[in-house]
């Protein structure tokens, strides 16, 4: 009886000690956000007002810093509410909360990504690029805006799963559509993975062209140098 009760008592005092640590962690991301917040979303606020938007070459960095200002500006607050109180305040905010959440992250991603395409693209074909602006500028960056928000509008608020939200833990413990093997997968491999792949891939090409290109030009200018000796 009595090593019964110790090991109870040993159980609830690794327990309140976890959830002490649990705590002072939030705590401390809390902190930290906050002290962050103002002075990246003034600075991103400072470098909208005075970006370029004429030139298209660097029209999706600006996409890239207004989605950063939303995550900052409205998405952090709900964030913040959650590690200073320790849990959100109604599951009524759960489903904004994760739609919003899930398509800024998204969004961000998407728009990382075709970065990285538009990048090698302006470097190495900025004729096709220009003559073909719309098909492959605007239209892209116009889905990737729209597909992003609607896609978590329709498998978080439309879908029909039955959420079992938990208001303790961080994004009341996520959409329901994430324990379906479909739309789990999908969202998690498609938009998740897939892309990133295509990020990280499409800048070791550039590296690697970069390298092979410099390597290129030193050897043409090398030629040269010996031709110009030979006739000297």
């Amino acid at each position: 009886m009595e090593l019964n009760i110790t090991n109870i008592s040993s159980v609830s005092n690794e327990f309140i000690n976890n959830r002490s640590m649990f705590s002072l962690e939030k705590r401390i991301k809390f902190f930290l956000f906050l002290i962050l917040q103002a002075p990246s979303l003034g600075c991103t606020i400072l470098i909208l007002y005075h970006f370029n938007w004429s030139r298209i070459q660097s029209q999706i960095y600006g996409l890239l810093l207004i989605v950063n200002a939303f995550i900052i500006g409205v998405e952090l607050p709900f964030t913040l509410y959650f590690l200073y109180e320790g849990n959100i305040y109604t599951k009524k905010i759960c489903t904004p909360w994760i739609t919003l959440n899930y398509s800024l992250s998204l969004l961000s991603i998407y728009l990382m990504a075709w970065t990285s395409i538009e990048r090698y693209l302006f470097i190495y074909y900025e004729r096709i690029i220009m003559r073909h602006n719309m098909l492959l500028h605007y239209i892209p960056n116009a889905l990737i805006i729209f597909y992003c928000p609607f896609f978590y509008i329709g498998v978080v608020v439309i879908h029909t799963c039955q959420p079992v939200y938990d208001i303790n833990q961080y994004l009341c413990g996520g959409a329901c559509y994430q324990f379906e093997c479909t739309l789990g997968l999908f969202d998690w491999i498609g938009n998740g993975i897939c892309i990133v792949m295509i990020t990280f891939i499409l800048t070791i090409l550039l590296i690697i062209r970069h390298v092979l290109t410099r390597h290129r030009m030193k050897s043409i200018i090398t030629i040269a140098r010996r031709k110009e000796w030979v006739r000297n």
